[in-house]
This record gives structure tokens, sequence and C-alpha cells, in this order.
């Protein structure tokens, strides 16, 4: 089993002060074999944190689609180094393998689905500068066997609520999921009925603590982005519509509704291209 690295040289141009979305297709990079996209950005005024989301479409269904900082949440958590792609940064990775295998063989099974064409999508904010994006990528000769889905979601919750739950199904193995940490108060995730997470936030019960939420993913996570962060699922179980959900306390510091969750998983290939 091998791996090879390439990019595309022609580059897509960057509109200054402008929110654009710069798009690459099937008929500019490869699919088949593919285990990560790397995007980089010319001039220094063009940095990570002008991001807004990013997108990766298989044959037009979408299996990657969050917002900036829950990709950088789940880089961060899943890299050997810990190390995600920083704000200020001009590079970052979007992976497709499954990198909470420990061995590269193991890992390789998981890349973009083979025979559809893949689209790269990058939204910027306004904040960007002139200058130019390219694109490259990693791919491995590794016999595909799944592919991962990462998409997040707004969850409408207000701040200084109860109870406040969000379900969802995924036929994927559930692995893990983003939330936003600043203003929880307790968490509650549940996945086909089973109890992955019940934990206090840094705002339990009105009050200031140390928050244990997110002290029990520090030994996969180490040093973490402040928020959002990323929390591994352990069950190895696909999430079955009705009994799933995420169920939230909230304190006065939660953003509100326009925060998001993004679910991660990993989709058999023989189950995943019946539903793409």
């Amino acid at each position: 089993m091998s791996r090879k690295s390439d990019f595309l040289g022609t580059s897509k141009v960057i509109a200054a002060t402008t929110a654009q979305t710069l798009t690459w297709t099937g008929t500019e990079i490869p699919y088949r074999g593919v285990i990560a996209y790397h995007f980089a950005m010319s001039d220094v005024g063009n940095i990570i944190s002008d991001i807004d989301r990013i997108r990766v479409r298989s044959g037009g269904a979408t299996i990657i689609d969050c917002a900036r900082t829950h990709l950088q949440a789940w880089v961060q958590n899943i890299a050997k180094s810990n190390n995600g792609p920083q704000s200020a940064g001009q590079v970052l990775t979007i992976p497709l393998f499954d990198a909470m295998k420990p061995l590269r063989e193991q890992q390789d099974v998981s890349q973009m689905p083979p025979d559809r064409q893949a689209q790269v999508e990058i939204t910027t904010t306004a904040g960007t500068t002139a200058g130019t994006a390219l694109l490259g990528w990693t791919i491995t000769d590794a016999e595909p066997l799944m592919f991962p889905r990462f998409l997040s979601t707004q969850l409408n919750f207000p701040a200084s609520t109860r109870n406040a739950q969000y379900s969802f199904a995924e036929s994927g193995d559930i692995r893990g999921f983003t939330i936003s940490t600043t203003g929880i108060d307790r968490l509650r995730f549940v996945v086909s009925g089973r109890e992955a997470t019940n934990a206090p936030g840094a705002q339990f019960a009105a009050v200031a603590f140390g928050d244990m939420f997110l002290e029990m993913n520090s030994l996969d996570s180490g040093t973490v982005f402040t928020s959002p962060t990323f929390h591994r699922v352990e069950l190895g179980i696909p999430a079955a519509p009705g009994s799933s959900y995420v169920q939230l306390d909230t304190g006065a510091a939660w953003a509100g509704v326009a925060n998001e969750m993004a679910l991660y998983s990993m989709v058999p290939l023989a189950q995943g291209l019946r539903e793409l």
C-alpha cells in the first residue's frame, strides 16, 4: 500500500473583500483513491479565518459540509500532533481517511467514493484580499471500503434554556461530533437509544466549574481550540431515527440559535453508494 501527493497547478482567483465560493470540479481534480484534499492561499491578507464553509461533494451528493471552525476542531482531534489548521495560517487539509485507526492500511480504506466525480467548494467571508488559491490531494492505492460524512447543522437552541433537544439520524457509524462548548450547562448525546455522553459544562447549574465535558476528551484532543471542539463517540453504531439526539441545558454565555453541531460518521461503501 502506498500514498502519493500532487496538486492542480492552475490556481483560482480570490477577489478582494468579497464573499465568494471557490470551486474545483471533477474535470479538474481526481477523486478515485483520494484520502485528503489540501488547500492553500496566497497573499498574507488571506488567512483561514477568512473561510466560512467547506464542502465536498461526490457525484453531486454532499459528504462534507461544515463551518470552518468545525473543520478545525475535527482535524485537530484526529491529527497525531493534535495540531489543527490555525486561524492565522494559510493552509488546511480536508481529511477523508479514517484517522481514528492506528495503522495506515486501516486508515486508507476510507476515501472518496470511487467512480463518482468530486467537487470541492471553499466559501469565504468578505475579509479576503486579492490573491489566488491552490488545491492539492493525497491518493492511496488501498481498496476503498468506506467514506466519511461530516455535516454540520444549526441547532436553534436559545441561551438560558433547559432540555433543548435536537434529533438526528445517520446510517453510517457515528464516530464523533463537534459543538461549541461556550455556555454549555449540561450535554447529553444519545445514539440509537444508547447514551454516549452525559456531562456538565463550565456553567453547570449556573455556577462556574472547570469544564468536565471538555476534560473528558482531553486525552484524545490535547490543547484544543476555544470553541467548538470535537468529541469522540465510540459506540460503533449508526444513529437510528427517533432514538438519536443531543440534549442541552444552556447558560447565558451560549451564543444562541445560530450555534451548529456537526456529526462525523463512517459509511460502508456498498451501503453509501445506494444513498448518494
